[in-house]
Formats: structure tokens, C-alpha cells, sequence
């Protein structure tokens, strides 16, 4: 068993060396902080932590560098709960295990509000031991910012241009051509074509790479026709739900 060293114990917080895991649409760095005792003391914060509101978390890992005489246990808990939470709440260490790091994990919490990134924080409450150089020890708090998914940029339809083609005189077939501002690949639309004030044919089609996708109703027979735009998806951008006035007589 590893003899503790004499002196006063502090708090010395180190980070390691980043290793990725997945977790979904988040991302986690693992961070540690070591507990030391020093005749001298000194904190080091952990920060930079970062959380989403998709549910990405980060993580860092508490270990003790000496080996206690009592259980020691640090409470944690998130300074905003609609932004953040922390797992587990109370890591403890007894004799056996002072010197395996625990993980404690810090997940983003989802909202509706456009509130941006919101920084927070997961609060450390002094050590309870009975060892008494551990015993009300002040540990320092952790900084974390919790990334808003909900302010998208805003993709819009900014035009509907209709065109004929195919046959003896160029007008067997209609062509609707949809446009997305901004210029947007790979963003996927879906419209509903109207003859006459009545259903005709739905469509769902992905833009090039100058932000327009063409639909074509073959062998279209004569009347009016207007467009609806029904859905608009692109990684990153939330469609503003508008279709912007347009109709089209095909004789």
C-alpha cells in the first residue's frame, strides 16, 4: 500500500491530455484533477468544458494523490440546472481507491429559448472526511458552456420560376425551379404542384450545388399552376416556413 506524504494536503488540479470518445452530437475531452498535498498551496481550475443543448457532454476525472485515513467525498452540482447537469453527484474515495480517477461526466440540458451559449458552472463543495487533512478542504469550481442549438441560421425559398420543355413546340413538360438564399447544397425541399386550385403531384428533390433543385411534371396538361413549399431541411438552418407567391398558365 503507497505511504502518504507528511504536510498539509491541497488541491492541485491538472489537466491531462484530451482523449475523444463519441457521444452523439456532442463531443467529450477528458480532463483530470488531482488532489496533492504541498507545503505550499495553489488551485488550478478546470475550465473550458463544453456542453449542448443536443445533449453533448464532457467530462473530466477527480483523483486524490494521497492516500486518505477516512472516506473522502466531494460533492458537485450545476450552477444551472436548465443548462447543464453533472454525474455522479458525489464522488467519494476511501483507502482502497484514493488513486483511481473517477469520472464525472457534465451534460447540456435542451431548451426552446434562443439564449445563445450559456456558460454555467458545476459547483464543488468542500471535502467531507474524517481524515483531517482532508476535512472542509475548499475545492474549486468547474467552468463549463452549454452550446444553444436553437439559433439557427434562417434558409428561405427566394424564388419559384417555372419553364416548358420536351415535345414539337417545347411545352410537353412543366419544369419548377425552386431557389433556397442562401445558397445552400444538398438541402432538401419538398413541394406540393397545384393544377387549377386542385392537388396534382408532390415532390421532394436536394439542391445543387447553386442552392436550386428543378422538378419536372411530365406530359403536363394545360391549366393553372401554383407551387407549394412544404418542407426545407439543410444541416444547420431552420426554414422560415414561407412560399414566396407564384402561379404559372400553361396553355
Amino acid at each position: 500500500m503507497r505511504r502518504a506524504p507528511s504536510g498539509p494536503p491541497r488541491w492541485d488540479f491538472r489537466r491531462a491530455a484530451p482523449a475523444r470518445r463519441g457521444c452523439g452530437s456532442g463531443h467529450a475531452k477528458r480532463r483530470v484533477w488531482r488532489f496533492s498535498r504541498r507545503a505550499r498551496p495553489r488551485l488550478r481550475p478546470a475550465t473550458g468544458l463544453i456542453s449542448t443543448e443536443a445533449g453533448g457532454s464532457d467530462t473530466f476525472t477527480v483523483v486524490l494523490n494521497t492516500q486518505p485515513t477516512a472516506d473522502v467525498t466531494v460533492d458537485l452540482s450545476s450552477s444551472d440546472w436548465t443548462e447543464g447537469t453533472v454525474s455522479p453527484a458525489s464522488p467519494t474515495f476511501t483507502t482502497l481507491n484514493w488513486d483511481t480517477p473517477q469520472t464525472v461526466t457534465v451534460t447540456g440540458v435542451d431548451d426552446v429559448d434562443v439564449d445563445g451559449n450559456v456558460a454555467y458552472t458545476i459547483v464543488t463543495g468542500d471535502a467531507v472526511s474524517a481524515d483531517p487533512d482532508y476535512a472542509g478542504m475548499a475545492v474549486a469550481d468547474v467552468s463549463v458552456t452549454n452550446l444553444d442549438d436553437d439559433g439557427m441560421a434562417v434558409i428561405s425559398v427566394s424564388s419559384i420560376i417555372y419553364a416548358t420543355a420536351g415535345g414539337k413546340n417545347g411545352d410537353k413538360h412543366l419544369q419548377v425551379t425552386v431557389s433556397l438564399n442562401p445558397t445552400v447544397a444538398d438541402a432538401s425541399v419538398s413541394a406540393d404542384l397545384y393544377r387549377d386550385g386542385s392537388p396534382d403531384v408532390s415532390w421532394t428533390g436536394t439542391t445543387g450545388a447553386d442552392g436550386t433543385v428543378t422538378f419536372q411534371r411530365k406530359n403536363a396538361p394545360s391549366g393553372t399552376y401554383t407551387t407549394d413549399v412544404i418542407d426545407v431541411s439543410a444541416a444547420g438552418y431552420e426554414w422560415d416556413g414561407a412560399t414566396p407567391p407564384n402561379s404559372y398558365y400553361k396553355p
